[in-house]
Protein backbone atom coordinates (compact mmCIF):
# COMPACT_ATOMS: atom_id res chain seq x y z
CA UNK A 1 0.00 0.00 0.00
CA UNK A 2 1.10 3.67 -0.66
CA UNK A 3 0.06 5.97 0.83
CA UNK A 4 1.51 9.62 1.51
CA UNK A 5 0.40 13.00 2.94
CA UNK A 6 1.95 15.63 2.36
CA UNK A 7 1.57 18.32 4.91
CA UNK A 8 2.42 21.80 4.93
CA UNK A 9 2.57 23.26 8.80
CA UNK A 10 3.31 27.41 9.20
CA UNK A 11 4.19 28.57 12.03
CA UNK A 12 3.32 32.25 12.89
CA UNK A 13 3.59 34.60 15.55
CA UNK A 14 -0.01 35.27 16.91
CA UNK A 15 0.44 37.72 19.60
CA UNK A 16 -1.76 40.01 18.87
CA UNK A 17 -2.79 42.74 20.81
CA UNK A 18 -5.43 45.23 20.91
CA UNK A 19 -6.39 48.07 23.52
CA UNK A 20 -3.42 46.03 25.86
CA UNK A 21 -5.42 42.63 25.70
CA UNK A 22 -3.78 39.79 24.00
CA UNK A 23 -5.46 37.40 21.77
CA UNK A 24 -5.07 34.39 23.03
CA UNK A 25 -5.91 34.68 26.33
CA UNK A 26 -9.44 32.64 27.15
CA UNK A 27 -11.65 32.89 30.60
CA UNK A 28 -9.47 30.60 32.99
CA UNK A 29 -8.12 29.93 36.02
CA UNK A 30 -4.92 31.80 36.37
CA UNK A 31 -2.44 32.40 38.79
CA UNK A 32 -1.66 35.48 40.62
CA UNK A 33 1.57 35.32 41.80
CA UNK A 34 1.53 38.44 45.11
CA UNK A 35 4.24 40.32 47.09
CA UNK A 36 2.70 40.96 49.94
CA UNK A 37 5.88 42.94 52.05
CA UNK A 38 4.38 46.52 51.86
CA UNK A 39 5.42 49.02 54.73
CA UNK A 40 3.36 50.11 57.94
CA UNK A 41 4.99 52.50 59.24
CA UNK A 42 8.17 55.45 58.69
CA UNK A 43 10.82 52.57 59.74
CA UNK A 44 9.73 50.79 56.38
CA UNK A 45 9.22 47.37 59.19
CA UNK A 46 7.73 44.39 57.29
CA UNK A 47 3.99 42.71 57.70
CA UNK A 48 3.31 40.94 60.55
CA UNK A 49 1.51 37.39 60.03
CA UNK A 50 -2.05 39.11 60.66
CA UNK A 51 -0.75 42.56 58.45
CA UNK A 52 0.25 39.98 55.71
CA UNK A 53 -3.73 38.23 56.07
CA UNK A 54 -5.11 41.63 55.84
CA UNK A 55 -3.24 42.58 53.24
CA UNK A 56 -3.78 39.54 50.55
CA UNK A 57 -7.75 39.78 52.15
CA UNK A 58 -7.95 43.32 50.93
CA UNK A 59 -6.50 42.11 47.83
CA UNK A 60 -8.54 38.95 47.16
CA UNK A 61 -11.88 41.41 48.06
CA UNK A 62 -10.33 43.85 45.27
CA UNK A 63 -10.15 41.44 42.63
CA UNK A 64 -13.30 39.53 43.50
CA UNK A 65 -15.37 42.78 42.86
CA UNK A 66 -13.50 43.60 40.08
CA UNK A 67 -14.85 39.98 38.70
CA UNK A 68 -18.43 41.05 40.08
CA UNK A 69 -18.36 44.54 38.13
CA UNK A 70 -17.00 43.23 34.64
CA UNK A 71 -19.28 40.11 33.95
CA UNK A 72 -19.43 41.21 30.68
CA UNK A 73 -15.73 40.93 29.62
CA UNK A 74 -16.28 37.05 30.07
CA UNK A 75 -16.63 35.65 26.89
CA UNK A 76 -18.62 32.59 29.13
CA UNK A 77 -20.35 34.14 31.61
CA UNK A 78 -22.35 31.38 32.69
CA UNK A 79 -18.84 30.13 33.97
CA UNK A 80 -19.10 32.45 36.80
CA UNK A 81 -22.54 31.24 37.81
CA UNK A 82 -21.76 27.89 37.81
CA UNK A 83 -18.65 28.52 40.13
CA UNK A 84 -20.90 31.05 42.49
CA UNK A 85 -23.82 28.44 42.57
CA UNK A 86 -20.90 25.71 44.53
CA UNK A 87 -21.23 28.04 47.77
CA UNK A 88 -22.49 31.54 47.83
CA UNK A 89 -24.61 33.92 45.52
CA UNK A 90 -22.88 36.65 43.37
CA UNK A 91 -22.51 39.49 45.58
CA UNK A 92 -19.53 41.92 46.55
CA UNK A 93 -17.53 41.44 49.77
CA UNK A 94 -17.08 43.12 52.64
CA UNK A 95 -13.42 43.52 53.68
CA UNK A 96 -14.05 43.46 57.06
CA UNK A 97 -16.70 40.61 57.60
CA UNK A 98 -15.25 38.02 54.73
CA UNK A 99 -12.12 35.46 55.76
CA UNK A 100 -9.65 34.78 53.21
CA UNK A 101 -11.27 31.86 51.73
CA UNK A 102 -14.65 32.85 51.19
CA UNK A 103 -14.73 34.36 47.69
CA UNK A 104 -15.21 31.05 44.58
CA UNK A 105 -13.63 33.03 41.89
CA UNK A 106 -10.15 34.19 43.34
CA UNK A 107 -8.59 32.11 46.87
CA UNK A 108 -5.34 31.97 47.68
CA UNK A 109 -3.51 28.73 47.23
CA UNK A 110 -0.25 29.15 48.92
CA UNK A 111 2.22 31.78 51.22
CA UNK A 112 5.95 31.07 51.38
CA UNK A 113 7.97 34.36 52.47
CA UNK A 114 7.22 37.49 50.77
CA UNK A 115 5.19 35.45 47.89
CA UNK A 116 2.15 34.63 47.98
CA UNK A 117 0.06 32.70 45.31
CA UNK A 118 -4.11 33.30 44.40
CA UNK A 119 -6.20 31.44 42.10
CA UNK A 120 -8.52 33.50 40.11
CA UNK A 121 -10.94 32.69 37.27
CA UNK A 122 -10.63 35.87 35.07
CA UNK A 123 -11.23 36.97 31.85
CA UNK A 124 -8.65 38.29 29.61
CA UNK A 125 -9.58 42.18 29.78
CA UNK A 126 -9.18 41.11 33.86
CA UNK A 127 -5.99 39.74 33.39
CA UNK A 128 -4.65 43.11 31.99
CA UNK A 129 -6.59 45.02 34.62
CA UNK A 130 -4.65 42.38 37.12
CA UNK A 131 -1.39 42.77 35.84
CA UNK A 132 -1.51 46.51 36.85
CA UNK A 133 -1.77 45.81 40.33
CA UNK A 134 1.53 47.39 42.12
CA UNK A 135 2.09 44.33 44.36
CA UNK A 136 1.49 41.94 41.59
CA UNK A 137 4.37 40.46 40.21
CA UNK A 138 3.23 38.66 37.44
CA UNK A 139 -0.39 36.74 35.98
CA UNK A 140 -0.01 32.85 34.76
CA UNK A 141 -2.26 30.67 33.07
CA UNK A 142 -3.38 28.04 35.00
CA UNK A 143 -1.93 25.16 32.57
CA UNK A 144 -2.31 21.41 33.82
CA UNK A 145 0.73 19.49 34.60
CA UNK A 146 0.99 15.77 32.60
CA UNK A 147 3.72 13.17 33.56
CA UNK A 148 6.19 12.52 30.62
CA UNK A 149 4.50 15.16 28.30
CA UNK A 150 6.59 18.34 26.67
CA UNK A 151 4.28 19.92 24.56
CA UNK A 152 2.13 23.59 25.04
CA UNK A 153 -1.35 22.97 24.34
CA UNK A 154 -1.61 27.20 24.23
CA UNK A 155 1.83 27.46 22.04
CA UNK A 156 -0.06 24.74 19.89
CA UNK A 157 -3.12 26.84 19.70
CA UNK A 158 -0.82 30.34 18.35
CA UNK A 159 0.92 28.52 16.02
CA UNK A 160 -1.88 27.11 14.50
CA UNK A 161 -5.03 29.16 14.54
CA UNK A 162 -7.11 25.94 16.71
CA UNK A 163 -10.08 26.93 19.14
CA UNK A 164 -9.38 23.36 20.32
CA UNK A 165 -6.83 20.79 20.11
CA UNK A 166 -7.27 16.88 20.60
CA UNK A 167 -3.81 15.26 21.87
CA UNK A 168 -3.71 11.43 20.43
CA UNK A 169 -0.57 9.70 23.28
CA UNK A 170 1.29 7.58 21.42
CA UNK A 171 0.01 7.77 18.51
CA UNK A 172 0.76 5.45 15.26
CA UNK A 173 3.78 6.48 13.22
CA UNK A 174 2.45 8.44 10.33
CA UNK A 175 0.03 10.36 12.46
CA UNK A 176 2.55 11.32 14.74
CA UNK A 177 4.97 12.46 11.99
CA UNK A 178 1.83 14.78 10.31
CA UNK A 179 2.10 16.58 13.90
CA UNK A 180 5.96 16.63 13.98
CA UNK A 181 7.13 17.09 10.52
CA UNK A 182 10.59 15.51 9.73
CA UNK A 183 12.31 14.81 12.57
CA UNK A 184 15.76 16.38 13.58
CA UNK A 185 17.68 15.62 16.48
CA UNK A 186 19.54 18.48 16.98
CA UNK A 187 16.42 20.57 17.00
CA UNK A 188 14.39 18.40 19.28
CA UNK A 189 16.94 15.97 21.93
CA UNK A 190 13.93 13.33 21.42
CA UNK A 191 11.08 11.62 18.97
CA UNK A 192 7.63 13.52 19.85
CA UNK A 193 5.15 10.33 19.50
CA UNK A 194 1.98 12.37 19.99
CA UNK A 195 -0.85 13.64 17.14
CA UNK A 196 -2.13 17.33 17.46
CA UNK A 197 -5.22 17.57 15.45
CA UNK A 198 -8.17 20.24 15.67
CA UNK A 199 -10.88 19.28 17.40
CA UNK A 200 -13.15 19.68 14.96
CA UNK A 201 -11.19 16.59 13.47
CA UNK A 202 -12.41 16.79 9.99
CA UNK A 203 -16.38 17.31 10.90
CA UNK A 204 -18.55 18.20 7.43
CA UNK A 205 -14.92 17.55 5.54
CA UNK A 206 -15.92 14.87 2.71
CA UNK A 207 -13.21 12.38 1.99
CA UNK A 208 -13.89 10.39 -1.31
CA UNK A 209 -11.70 7.27 -1.73
CA UNK A 210 -11.53 5.33 -5.14
CA UNK A 211 -9.77 2.24 -4.06
CA UNK A 212 -10.55 -1.37 -3.21
CA UNK A 213 -13.75 -2.37 -0.86
CA UNK A 214 -14.05 -0.76 2.20
CA UNK A 215 -15.52 -2.36 5.65
CA UNK A 216 -17.16 0.33 7.49
CA UNK A 217 -19.19 -1.91 10.11
CA UNK A 218 -15.01 -1.92 11.82
CA UNK A 219 -15.18 -0.73 15.18
CA UNK A 220 -12.64 2.30 13.53
CA UNK A 221 -16.08 4.00 11.86
CA UNK A 222 -18.16 3.38 14.96
CA UNK A 223 -18.77 7.25 15.59
CA UNK A 224 -21.95 7.11 13.29
CA UNK A 225 -22.93 10.93 13.99
CA UNK A 226 -20.98 11.20 10.51
CA UNK A 227 -21.27 9.57 7.02
CA UNK A 228 -19.44 6.76 5.95
CA UNK A 229 -20.47 4.34 3.18
CA UNK A 230 -19.76 2.46 0.07
CA UNK A 231 -21.52 4.93 -2.79
CA UNK A 232 -20.91 2.61 -5.54
CA UNK A 233 -18.88 -0.41 -7.63
CA UNK A 234 -17.63 0.12 -10.70
CA UNK A 235 -18.05 -3.10 -13.23
CA UNK A 236 -16.28 -2.80 -16.30
CA UNK A 237 -16.85 0.70 -16.65
CA UNK A 238 -20.49 0.75 -15.34
CA UNK A 239 -22.05 1.96 -11.90
CA UNK A 240 -23.55 -0.67 -9.56
CA UNK A 241 -25.39 0.94 -6.96
CA UNK A 242 -26.79 -2.52 -5.34
CA UNK A 243 -23.53 -2.27 -3.53
CA UNK A 244 -24.03 -2.63 0.62
CA UNK A 245 -23.32 0.98 2.03
CA UNK A 246 -21.77 -0.43 4.96
CA UNK A 247 -19.76 -3.20 3.74
CA UNK A 248 -17.92 -3.58 0.35
CA UNK A 249 -14.91 -5.14 1.26
CA UNK A 250 -13.36 -8.75 1.65
CA UNK A 251 -15.34 -9.77 3.69
CA UNK A 252 -17.70 -9.40 1.69
CA UNK A 253 -16.37 -11.69 -1.30
CA UNK A 254 -19.49 -11.38 -3.61
CA UNK A 255 -18.25 -7.65 -4.45
CA UNK A 256 -14.29 -7.08 -4.27
CA UNK A 257 -11.52 -9.80 -3.79
CA UNK A 258 -8.52 -8.01 -2.40
CA UNK A 259 -6.49 -10.11 -0.02
CA UNK A 260 -4.51 -6.70 1.31
CA UNK A 261 -7.33 -5.35 2.02
CA UNK A 262 -6.22 -1.83 0.59
CA UNK A 263 -9.00 0.06 0.61
CA UNK A 264 -9.90 -0.30 3.91
CA UNK A 265 -6.36 0.14 5.21
CA UNK A 266 -6.82 3.60 3.71
CA UNK A 267 -9.96 4.83 4.54
CA UNK A 268 -9.18 4.13 8.09
CA UNK A 269 -5.28 6.15 7.47
CA UNK A 270 -7.82 8.79 6.68
CA UNK A 271 -10.68 9.13 9.09
CA UNK A 272 -10.39 5.85 11.40
CA UNK A 273 -11.45 6.50 15.50
CA UNK A 274 -7.58 5.58 16.37
CA UNK A 275 -5.62 5.69 13.25
CA UNK A 276 -6.97 8.22 11.17
CA UNK A 277 -5.96 11.47 10.48
CA UNK A 278 -9.38 12.87 10.63
CA UNK A 279 -11.83 11.01 12.92
CA UNK A 280 -14.80 13.07 12.67
CA UNK A 281 -15.14 13.59 8.57
CA UNK A 282 -17.02 11.97 6.40
CA UNK A 283 -16.23 9.15 3.94
CA UNK A 284 -17.35 7.65 0.78
CA UNK A 285 -16.35 4.57 -0.34
CA UNK A 286 -15.73 4.03 -4.22
CA UNK A 287 -14.80 0.28 -4.93
CA UNK A 288 -12.84 0.04 -8.23
CA UNK A 289 -9.95 -1.76 -8.20
CA UNK A 290 -10.45 -5.71 -7.94
CA UNK A 291 -7.17 -8.00 -8.44
CA UNK A 292 -5.40 -5.66 -10.71
CA UNK A 293 -5.68 -1.98 -12.36
CA UNK A 294 -8.66 -2.09 -14.90
CA UNK A 295 -8.10 1.17 -16.51
CA UNK A 296 -11.79 0.98 -17.19
CA UNK A 297 -13.23 0.96 -13.81
CA UNK A 298 -10.80 3.84 -12.53
CA UNK A 299 -11.90 6.29 -15.22
CA UNK A 300 -15.49 5.99 -14.85
CA UNK A 301 -15.19 6.04 -11.06
CA UNK A 302 -13.13 9.32 -10.96
CA UNK A 303 -15.78 10.15 -13.79
CA UNK A 304 -18.66 9.64 -10.86
CA UNK A 305 -16.85 11.18 -8.63
CA UNK A 306 -16.27 14.70 -10.48
CA UNK A 307 -20.29 14.41 -11.63
CA UNK A 308 -21.76 13.10 -8.10
CA UNK A 309 -19.78 13.37 -5.38
CA UNK A 310 -18.12 16.48 -5.26
CA UNK A 311 -19.06 19.72 -2.07
CA UNK A 312 -17.63 22.65 -3.07
CA UNK A 313 -14.66 23.20 -0.77
CA UNK A 314 -15.96 20.49 1.44
CA UNK A 315 -14.18 17.65 -0.81
CA UNK A 316 -10.78 15.79 -0.39
CA UNK A 317 -10.88 13.14 -2.78
CA UNK A 318 -8.35 10.41 -2.56
CA UNK A 319 -6.47 8.15 -4.98
CA UNK A 320 -3.94 5.36 -3.53
CA UNK A 321 -2.71 4.38 -6.40
CA UNK A 322 -0.38 5.40 -9.32
CA UNK A 323 1.06 4.10 -13.11
CA UNK A 324 3.72 5.94 -15.53
CA UNK A 325 3.04 8.42 -18.51
CA UNK A 326 5.63 9.80 -20.60
CA UNK A 327 6.10 13.41 -19.48
CA UNK A 328 6.68 15.23 -23.35
CA UNK A 329 4.68 13.85 -26.97
CA UNK A 330 1.14 12.87 -27.20
CA UNK A 331 -0.67 10.59 -25.24
CA UNK A 332 -4.30 10.20 -24.74
CA UNK A 333 -4.75 8.63 -21.62
CA UNK A 334 -2.47 10.79 -19.86
CA UNK A 335 -4.57 13.76 -21.41
CA UNK A 336 -7.72 12.59 -20.32
CA UNK A 337 -6.84 12.04 -16.45
CA UNK A 338 -5.14 15.83 -16.63
CA UNK A 339 -8.32 16.78 -17.91
CA UNK A 340 -10.41 14.40 -15.74
CA UNK A 341 -8.83 15.60 -12.50
CA UNK A 342 -8.77 19.42 -13.14
CA UNK A 343 -12.94 18.90 -13.68
CA UNK A 344 -12.89 17.96 -9.84
CA UNK A 345 -10.28 20.85 -8.57
CA UNK A 346 -12.54 23.49 -10.59
CA UNK A 347 -15.24 22.31 -8.70
CA UNK A 348 -13.30 22.97 -5.63
CA UNK A 349 -12.17 20.07 -4.51
CA UNK A 350 -8.56 18.61 -3.68
CA UNK A 351 -6.82 15.72 -5.10
CA UNK A 352 -4.50 13.53 -3.07
CA UNK A 353 -2.72 10.95 -5.37
CA UNK A 354 0.03 8.28 -3.69
CA UNK A 355 3.58 9.45 -4.12
CA UNK A 356 6.49 7.09 -4.06
CA UNK A 357 5.05 3.93 -5.90
CA UNK A 358 6.75 1.87 -7.18
CA UNK A 359 10.11 3.57 -5.35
Amino acid sequence: MKFKFNVIITTIATFFIKGGISKYLTDNHYLIYIDNTIPINQNNDLNKRQDVNDFISNTISEIHNLIVDNQNSYQNPKALTELDEKHNKLKKRNNIENTLDESNYVYPISTVGDRTILNAFLSAELVEMVKSYPNVKAVKENGEIEHDVYYNINEIKRNTGWKKVNVRKNAELHLSLLSQGKYNQNLVNKYDPNYYYPSSAGEGINIVIVDTGFNFKHPEFSNKERITKCVVRMVDGKPDHSVPEDNCGTNNPYYIKDENYHGEWVSDIAAGLKYGVAPKANVYGVAAIETGYNMSNLISAVQYVSDHLIKPYKTVVNLSLGSFYPIEGEDEERDHWIRLINSITEKGAIVVAAAHNFG
